[in-house]
């Protein structure tokens, strides 16, 4: 009896090991069992369990590559491996060993809300690109999913001991609020505030941008008028009525909360196009009558002399909101717009309160506002229907609320216009050029950089950029501004000439090597793990920076110069660098 069970069992084990050594010979399903038989992208671990002994060194491959073993005994083996979280489907799980490999096993790859290409494409509007492990949860919870936990999340405070930008930076690197934060510094180049002392000057600013970016326009509006930062820019405090008949106040925020952060300089129509006259004639917003009254609305208003100890500098707390001083506000009566009538004998509160909501109520807010907002985050040239459905929102979210910013942002990433990318074919003229701020956080998002001290905070300045400090009130460049020598309308195509074009690349080309001296090496980081071969990395990039729809003649070019490389390491952050160097990809579409 003993002989024929130890026959019995050599037979088995010939068997098996034919089985192994011939892919062509089949081998039983139910002689192995496969755990997890479901998995979804990134780092995944398999076990594969046998009924019999296995050969030694047996391993595990999947889709044909061979994964790390971290566990083996007599009947099962374990190991780990990278799944590009852009796979579908299923895929092929191989047990392999030096005698041969069996190709019987496979994996089904969870179904997502949404590809990873959308989702990465989404997060291109939506944050500040390439961030790997963002994009995987919005694969997860789906575009409206992720808005709408946006949206519920709460503004994280700022320390006073660290300088905001590096803060602003963390938080876009490694937090969960990059809506608020793309948000908030859509809002900064609407509304810039400037201080030689930034860390007391721009941390209640922005803290109040990122507190209030989901909520009313006509709050920001508010903030901008009180907020040391933006009103002390525009010569808001100390700004005094005048006894003089034949003089006005200082008219600078007067005209520039119309002008540049609310309504523009002409009528507009819903769709964002001038409203033109019986001649042809585009028509002004404002006349010189109601920059002479809001000169007048904005006097009485001076700086808070003691307070906060964290933001009082010279005397000044920079942290807290302007205070009247009612003696010096000018109390006459004052017309706005030709029809809006502020009575004599108000307080400096009452007349600014009125004023900013005539601001508000004012029919070109919404196309100018909801134009803006559609540049910043999806496209520079958006159509007159996409326009004017953003407008409709932006004057009823719903619930009869106008101005509501959360309900314009989230109207405005899921409008069809901003999705129609989401299936491959873009409009060569859709997208926006990317502003030096968001180059530097895609960039460093892609490498998984996240840890470093303030000074890459300076490398937006160097592409003409100074972070948080635009060099007037006008900001960093203008809505209206076109490519010269087209018609083709790109707000931050202003900021590319040749030196900043250059210093674009030598920024990327630094970051790609790891020889960018303000920032920790990048060639540590899991993209150059994960995708060890210049073909394996162009298909990550493909799919990270291009969703999928780099063109064939870009990765062909980047291949060919891979080839003509040696150096292994050099080959990979030639790739990542030509990627992130492409016109393709300058260009967020």
């Amino acid at each position: 009896m003993a002989a024929i069970v130890r026959y019995a069992y050599a037979s088995q084990t010939a068997q098996t090991t034919i089985a192994l050594q011939n892919p062509v010979t089949q081998i039983s399903a139910s002689a192995l069992t496969l755990a997890p038989t479901v998995v979804t992208g990134g780092f995944v671990s398999f076990t594969i369990t046998s009924t019999s002994a296995l050969p030694s060194k047996t391993g595990i491959k999947m889709d044909g590559t061979v994964l790390t073993t971290t566990a083996r005994t007599a009947t099962t083996v374990s190991a780990t491996g990278y799944l590009p979280p852009w796979k579908t489907g299923v895929v092929p799980i191989t047990l392999t060993s030096a005698a041969g490999d069996c190709n019987c096993l496979s994996a089904r790859i969870a179904p997502t809300a949404v590809s990873y290409d959308t989702a990465s494409r989404f997060a291109t509007q939506a944050a500040f690109g390439p961030r790997e492990d963002l994009i995987e949860h919005i694969q997860q919870t789906g575009l409206e999913g992720y808005i709408d936990e946006q949206l519920q999340s709460q503004a994280s405070p700022y320390s006073t001991v660290a300088d905001p930008r590096w803060q602003f930076m963390q938080g876009v690197l490694n937090g969960n609020q990059s809506l608020r934060y793309r948000t908030a510094w859509a809002l900064q180049i609407l509304i810039p505030g400037a201080s030689i002392f930034k860390t007391y000057a721009l941390i209640p600013w922005e803290t109040k941008l990122e507190a209030h970016a989901f909520g009313s326009y006509e709050q920001i509006l508010l903030d901008a008028a009180s907020t040391y930062a933006p009103a002390a820019m525009l010569d808001v405090p100390g700004n005094a009525a005048s006894s003089d008949p034949k003089l006005h106040p200082n008219q600078n925020f007067g005209r520039e909360i119309v002008q540049l952060f609310s309504l523009g300089t002409v009528r507009l129509n819903e769709d964002g196009t001038p409203k033109l006259d019986q001649a042809g004639n585009t028509q002004p917003v404002y006349d010189g009558d109601t920059i002479e009254s809001l000169s007048r609305v904005f006097t009485g208003w001076n700086f808070v002399r003691s307070g906060n100890p964290d933001f009082t500098f010279y005397g000044v707390d920079w942290s807290a909101p302007l205070v009247a001083t009612e003696a010096q506000h000018d109390t006459s009566s004052k017309i706005l717009f030709g029809n809006v009538v502020l009575p004599a004998g108000q307080t400096a509160s009452q007349d600014r309160q009125q004023a900013i909501e005539a601001i508000f109520q004012n029919e070109n807010l919404p196309p100018f506002i909801s134009k803006f907002l559609i540049q910043r985050f999806v496209k520079s040239q958006p159509s007159g229907d996409y326009v004017r459905r953003i407008v409709q929102v932006f004057k009823n979210d719903g619930s009869g609320v106008r101005g509501n910013l959360g309900a314009v942002i989230k109207a405005i990433l899921l409008d069809a216009e901003a999705r129609a990318g989401d299936g491959g074919l873009t409009n060569p003229t859709d997208g926006f050029i990317q502003d030096p701020l968001y180059l530097e956080l895609s960039a460093l998002s892609l490498l998984n950089i996240n840890t470093f001290d303030v000074q890459p905070a300076y490398v937006p300045g160097r592409l003409g950029e100074e972070w948080w400090f635009a060099p007037t009130v006008f900001s960093y460049f203008s809505p209206a501004y076109d490519i010269p020598g087209t018609s083709l309308n790109s707000p931050e195509f202003q900021l590319l000439n040749t030196l900043t074009s250059v210093e674009r690349s030598q920024f990327l080309w630094g970051i790609a090597s790891g020889t960018e001296t303000e920032i920790p090496n990048a060639t540590r980081s899991r993209l150059y793990t994960n995708f060890p071969t210049p073909a394996s990395m162009l298909e990550a990039l493909n799919h990270m920076l291009y969703h999928g729809r780099m063109p064939q003649s870009t990765q062909d070019a980047i291949l060919a110069y891979c080839d003509t490389v040696s150096d292994p390491a050099i080959k990979l952050q030639s790739a990542v660098f030509l990627a992130l160097n492409d016109d393709n990809y300058m260009v967020v579409q």
